[in-house]
């Protein structure tokens, strides 16, 4: 069965159902939607600090070489 045939199907049963219902079977679908964005999210990879720099390292260019009075300050 194809997505816009099932979607199709879903429409037609939520006609079926009496008004006075219809907030009940609103706040299904939505908390329903809320809770697989939620499980979205939590399945992608979060970008750590550790990852930030595996992903992306430092080159050396980047550091100010130390002179001997900055590694022995007195």
């Amino acid at each position: 069965m194809q997505d816009t045939e099932l979607q199709t199907q879903i429409i037609e049963e939520i006609k079926q159902i009496p008004d006075d219902k219809l907030v009940e079977i609103y706040d299904l679908i939505h908390y329903f939607r809320l809770g697989l964005n939620q499980e979205i999210q939590k399945t992608k990879p979060q970008n750590s600090f550790l990852e930030t720099y595996i992903n992306k390292p430092i080159k050396l260019s980047q550091f100010t070489p130390l002179n001997r009075d900055d590694i022995y300050e007195r």
